[in-house]
């Protein structure tokens, strides 16, 4: 009983189970779920596409779940766990879970996109980063700053970013200065190696 009763709490913690199936790589797009599957092979016959080999070709469908569910609750939240304030039902944003999953996107056999789908404790979902409906991806905010780095390349100064700082309106405090999303730039370039001295 106490496997059990272990078992349901990890399964409530995560929010999702895994399917008692097994899955091969043909019933995947992503290349590293096919790795993550080729590395698990157990079974010689896939549950989903129903091809047979003489060698292992198939994992438990848990072998890809762990990954799945860790990219989706980076990206979507249930709404009370959220932060969503109450009484929010008609909130725009909310979706369900296979356009969560489509959104990610997750491409691979129906039948196996049906069963992930009902994997998922819950059913409707908002869109968060760092768990809370009012975060925000590192990659969101650098998608914003160089829309402004365009906008003000564009519009205010080619060449001289530290005058153009100077000036800034309020609505701009939110990005970073061009100057400042450059040198970050510079960093990145110089910790990747991406050119020599």
């Amino acid at each position: 009983m106490g496997q059990v009763k272990s078992a349901w709490m990890e399964s409530e913690e995560r929010g999702w189970d895994e399917p008692d199936k097994f899955v091969c790589a043909d019933c995947v797009e992503d290349d590293f779920l096919k790795v993550c599957i080729q590395n698990n092979v157990e079974v010689l016959t896939c549950s989903y596409c129903g091809h047979q080999s003489s060698e292992f070709i198939a994992a438990p469908a848990e072998a890809i779940m762990h990954y799945i569910g860790d990219a989706f609750f980076i990206h979507f939240a249930e709404p009370d766990a959220a932060g969503l304030p109450g009484g929010s039902d008609d909130w725009i944003g909310l979706t369900d879970t296979a356009d969560a999953l489509s959104s990610l996107p997750l491409f691979c056999n129906e039948n196996l996109f049906v069963d992930i789908v009902d994997s998922f404790h819950y059913s409707e979902w908002i869109p968060c980063a760092k768990g809370h409906w009012m975060g925000e991806h590192a990659s969101t905010r650098w998608m914003w700053d160089w829309e402004h780095f365009k906008r003000t390349v564009k519009t205010k100064t080619r060449y001289f970013f530290t005058s153009a700082d100077l000036k800034k309106d309020d609505f701009e405090e939110e990005y970073s200065s061009p100057s400042n999303l450059l040198n970050r730039i510079g960093f990145i370039a110089e910790d990747l190696k991406l050119y020599e001295n």
